[in-house]
């Protein structure tokens, strides 16, 4: 995998995008991730371009989960940051996690439930390099809540 472009800072909202390539050399296919912006509505999309296919685009949770998260889950994701703080709790509650990476039709080819920690190909065709690169960048930006220091890394 190839660095093509760094994450830059939420303020500015430029992407990072991973060139995946086999050993020698060919391409494979091209990930990007954008963030959301600062304290912004919005949600984070990854794009995955595979060299033979359609585009995917997965955007971060589901809106319904996101309308409930700003009013009621950000107050309590603050109290327990604050517990965790003081000691008394681990910060184990989140935003939304879940990512379905849709083709321009709308079809699901890749699934991530994030209370499952779990990932599945839904659409057969796919190069398991791809997917294991995907699996990679997402755990890497979006480290399992059981992982270590280390996320996916110390598997």
């Amino acid at each position: 995998m190839v660095t093509e472009q760094t994450l830059g800072p939420r303020v500015i909202g430029r992407p990072a995008v991973y060139r995946v390539e086999d050993p020698f050399g060919g391409l494979l296919g091209r990930i990007t991730l954008r963030r959301r912006r600062g304290l912004r509505f919005g949600r984070t999309r990854w794009t995955v371009e595979p060299a033979a296919g359609p585009a995917l685009t997965g955007y971060q949770g589901r809106l319904v989960w996101w309308a409930v998260w700003w009013p009621v889950g950000l107050p309590i994701r603050l109290l327990c940051l604050i517990a965790a703080v003081m000691g008394a709790g681990d910060g184990g509650f989140g935003p939304p996690r879940r990512v379905i990476w849709r083709d321009g039709t709308g079809r699901a080819h890749l699934v991530f439930r994030g209370l499952a920690d779990d990932y599945q190909v839904l659409r057969p065709g796919w190069d398991p390099r791809l997917v294991h690169a995907i699996v990679g960048l997402h755990q890497a930006f979006d480290p399992s809540e059981g992982a270590g220091a280390l996320g996916w890394y110390e598997q």
